[in-house]
């Protein structure tokens, strides 16, 4: 088994004379970049995506009136090859960062279009190691993306407070262009939200 280095002490007073350390252990990391792709590049998604809407079906992780192409998994190979380069670079720096070990290439690419009152249900994404998610149109109403606390005896301790080891889940706001990565085993979701703008559209992938 492998251990890490400890980091990310805080040394704090305890009592007269004593020291104490607190360890921040086990952390999941999220990379968050903001105007990943330009704006003609989004609207050059968003055309392409309408015209592949053939490829559209329902899927059991939706709720409502919401289809994805995930049977159809290669869509970043319709775009322009600069956006697939483009992620593959963010997705070795998470890579480098985490510590997970990839080839770092595309298992699967694909798009969802929800409209309102449609849901997503809590999941991970099995067979992968990192996955992401891309804000294509994204308006006022559409739902938060949710990732959920991965402690699994988080509902049989009672909470005093919510701090980043005992809240249940974090939450991002959508807003176009803008990119998640994360690992492909932490569950996430619309967390019972429903989503109120007209069309909520993401560009979703995974690596291996």
């Amino acid at each position: 088994k492998q251990q890490y280095q400890k980091k990310g002490v805080k040394k704090m007073s305890f009592k007269k004379n004593k020291v104490a350390i607190l360890h921040k252990t086990f952390p999941t990391y999220i990379l968050e970049i903001e105007d990943f792709i330009s704006e003609q590049q989004c609207k050059d998604i968003l055309k392409k995506i309408k015209k592949n809407k053939k490829l559209l079906i329902k899927h059991k992780s939706f709720l409502g009136n919401a289809t994805t192409s995930y049977k159809e998994n290669n869509f970043l190979d319709k775009l322009d090859s600069s956006i697939k380069s483009s992620l593959l670079e963010a997705t070795k720096k998470y890579s480098e960062l985490s510590g997970f070990k990839t080839y770092n290439e595309l298992r699967g690419s694909w798009f969802n279009v929800q409209k309102k009152q449609s849901s997503l249900q809590k999941h991970s994404h099995p067979l992968s190691t990192i996955s992401g998610v891309l804000y294509i149109k994204c308006k006022k109403g559409s739902f938060n993306t949710y990732f959920f606390n991965p402690n699994p005896m988080l509902d049989f301790t009672d909470k005093s407070k919510n701090t980043e080891l005992t809240s249940e889940w974090v939450s991002f706001t959508p807003k176009d262009r803008t990119l998640l990565i994360f690992p492909s085993w932490l569950q996430h979701g619309a967390n019972f939200t429903k989503n109120k703008s007209n069309e909520r559209i993401v560009l979703s992938f995974n690596i291996i």
